[in-house]
């Protein structure tokens, strides 16, 4: 909570324990507690700080110490934690926008880390090396398929080879046989 939103100095409803009051000195708690008054000791107590000069607050038979202001009454409590409330959602949200500018400005200009720590000659040999790879194993398919076509070729001039002196040793015997 800003300082400017926060509720005046005074004596209020202490948030911890509800059953007595608590000092609030304009932007915290301080340590000093009282209990609310009964009936017959605020009579007293108004009667003994108009003797000593002590300012009248607003709580029947509470008095403020000199310096110290004016006890606000029930409905001035009601209203001034109200107010603290709405100071604090609003604190919250300009936290939370002025939070979401900070991630947003970071997202959009922090590089990631591997960056900052992979130099541009490393990225070359990885790119070389994946390269060199590639191409070893576009040659060995190749050299694959090249030997497998050399062999059908090889195997088929056999064959036609071994069809044609077949085929010429059974015309030669048919021939022969003829004669």
């Amino acid at each position: 909570m800003r300082l400017a939103d926060a509720p005046q100095a005074g004596w209020y409803p202490d948030p911890q324990h509800g059953a007595r009051l608590r000092w609030w000195d304009g932007s915290d708690w301080a340590d000093h507690w009282r209990p609310p008054p009964g009936a017959g000791e605020s009579e007293r107590q108004v009667s003994a700080a108009e003797k000593f000069g002590y300012e009248r607050t607003g709580v029947p038979g509470i008095s403020a110490p000199p310096g110290f202001p004016a006890v606000p009454t029930a409905s001035d409590a009601s209203r001034i934690v109200e107010e603290a409330r709405l100071a604090a959602r609003a604190e919250a949200a300009r936290a939370a926008e002025m939070f979401g500018q900070q991630a947003r400005y970071a997202a959009k200009n922090l590089s990631p880390l591997i960056s900052e720590y992979t130099s541009k000659l490393a990225r070359l040999v990885k790119q070389v090396v994946f390269i060199a790879v590639v191409l070893v194993i576009a040659w060995f398919v190749f050299q694959a398929w090249a030997n497998m076509t050399l062999f059908d070729w090889i195997g088929d001039r056999i064959d036609n080879l071994t069809d044609q002196n077949s085929s010429g040793a059974t015309i030669q015997a048919a021939l022969l046989s003829r004669s």
